[in-house]
C-alpha cells in the first residue's frame, strides 16, 4: 500500500470482497488490485460482480495470487499476476493501465 502512495496514487484498502462491494457501490476506481484469496468471496468472483455493473464494467483489474485459476487468464479487462512478483512489475502494469 505504501509504495502506491509513495508513487502519488490515491489508494483505498479493504479486507474482504463484501467490503469491496460496499465501497464500489459509491466509488468508481480507475484500477482495482485484487488478491484471489479474499475472505467471503474470492477475487475472481468479485471481478465477475464488477463486470455485471455498468460503473465498473471496464475498470482494469489486476488479480494476484500464488495460484491464479486457469479461468482467470481469459477474462476481459483482467490481468493476472502470479505471486511472488517483482514490485517493479506491478508498478509498471499500474502505470500502463492508468495511462490507457
Amino acid at each position: 500500500m505504501d509504495i502506491f502512495q509513495d508513487e502519488s496514487y490515491q489508494v483505498s484498502h479493504v479486507l474482504s470482497g463484501e467490503r469491496a462491494q460496499d465501497v464500489l457501490q459509491t466509488e468508481t476506481p480507475m484500477l482495482v488490485l485484487l488478491d484471489y484469496h479474499l475472505p467471503g468471496m474470492n477475487g475472481l468472483e468479485l471481478a465477475h460482480w464488477m463486470r455485471k455493473r455498468e460503473a465498473s464494467r471496464h475498470t482494469p483489474i489486476i488479480l494476484m495470487s500464488a495460484d491464479v485459476p486457469a479461468a482467470a487468464h481469459s477474462e476481459v479487462h483482467l490481468r493476472t499476476l502470479r505471486k511472488p512478483f517483482e514490485l517493479e512489475r506491478i508498478l509498471q502494469w499500474v502505470a500502463e493501465l492508468l495511462a490507457a
